[in-house]
């Protein structure tokens, strides 16, 4: 993983090779099977894989060329069976499991998942019912819990927009956590309605089925400006599938889907708030041997078969929990304009 890792991040030429493969399947689905066994997998490797796919996804071709790659079928994911399924959906699928698994508990975690899905926005084309669905789910689930922690903090006096100072409460400082992912959801959303939305159907059908998931974000300051351009493709489908709601529950959803295929023809950009490509990037800073320092000397007492006694190994303290845990240095935002960077957790 350290090597290709290292192959990625510092040999243009590799990532070039890489990138434009038509079978980058064989390298992808080993680090998504690896992602589905959470449990088996140490906290720098979890941070290794998702640094790997970061790094990929900031490769506008790697991106587009996923939503073409058809898999047959993949085996490792148990929840339900992902047949001829393109890659890009089976790793939204992915990414969007992992954040779920570990809500809460860990912010570099879940910036890193939503930023690769964020990089490949503008390209995502066909995405499957499937993912869609658990895509408009995580975001459903964020909001109710958005608006749970909303609803303590302005009992306490606090403002819906304001970002909490330090010292504040973990009830202000999820509030403000759940508004960043929910941020980055509207602005995948917000990209492909911008670029892609006729080329997503089953997305179109998710948000008409779900659109409950979205009441209240008109009034929440955070969040005003990214709901303009979700409303127009709820006004604009819902008037053009009137008579589909009217007919009742016995229409079938393959039914449904064709009308919106058909609307999607008459569906233009014009009048939509435009929104800029968020991009997001991997920058291995200054300290980041405080994450591979650790991760190294683990691997070489673990298999070099050196007689060293673990337990009396002791590194340097930090004060960091070992099992990272949210305890990192966390991704920095850019400032408006700008590309996030993402760096490695401390661990």
């Amino acid at each position: 993983m350290l090597l290709l890792y290292s192959m990625l991040h510092r040999n243009t030429e590799f990532l070039q090779f890489v990138a434009v493969r038509s079978d980058v399947d064989t390298l992808l689905l080993p680090l998504l099977e690896m992602l589905c066994d959470l449990d088996a997998l140490s906290p720098s490797k979890l941070y290794m894989v998702l640094v790997i796919l970061l790094i990929l996804s900031q490769d506008p071709g790697f991106s587009a060329d996923l939503h073409d790659l058809i898999i047959p079928k993949v085996s490792f994911y148990k929840a339900r069976p992902l047949i001829n399924m393109s890659m890009g959906s089976i790793l939204v699928i992915v990414l969007v499991r992992v954040v779920r698994a570990k809500l809460g508990l860990d912010l570099y975690l879940h910036t890193n998942c939503l930023a690769i899905i964020a990089n490949m926005a503008r390209d995502i084309r066909h995405l499957s019912s499937y993912a869609c669905q658990r895509l408009i789910s995580l975001f459903g689930d964020l909001h109710k819990s958005y608006r749970r922690q909303l609803a303590g903090k302005e009992t306490a006096g606090q403002g819906p927009g304001n970002v909490p100072p330090e010292g504040v409460s973990i009830s202000e400082q999820k509030v403000a956590l759940y508004g960043e992912f929910l941020r980055i959801l509207f602005e995948i959303f917000n990209v492909v309605i911008v670029h892609t939305l006729p080329s997503n159907p089953e997305l179109v059908y998710c948000l008409l089925h779900r659109q409950d998931v979205f009441e209240g974000c008109h009034e929440d300051p955070r969040f005003a400006d990214l709901m303009i351009n979700v409303q127009c493709v709820l006004d604009f489908f819902n008037s053009r599938l009137q008579e589909v709601v009217t007919d009742g529950p016995g229409t079938s959803a393959n039914e449904i889907l064709a009308r919106i295929e058909k609307a999607s023809e008459g569906w233009h950009t014009n009048g939509l708030h435009r929104v800029s490509n968020l991009k997001f990037t991997y920058e291995e800073d200054e300290s980041s041997g405080v994450f591979f320092v650790p991760y190294v000397w683990n691997l070489l007492v673990a298999q070099s078969n050196l007689p060293v006694n673990a337990g009396l190994v002791l590194l340097f303290s930090t004060g960091i929990p070992a099992e990272g845990g949210g305890g990192g240095t966390g991704p920095a935002r850019a400032a408006s304009g700008g590309v996030p960077a993402l760096g490695l957790p401390a661990v």
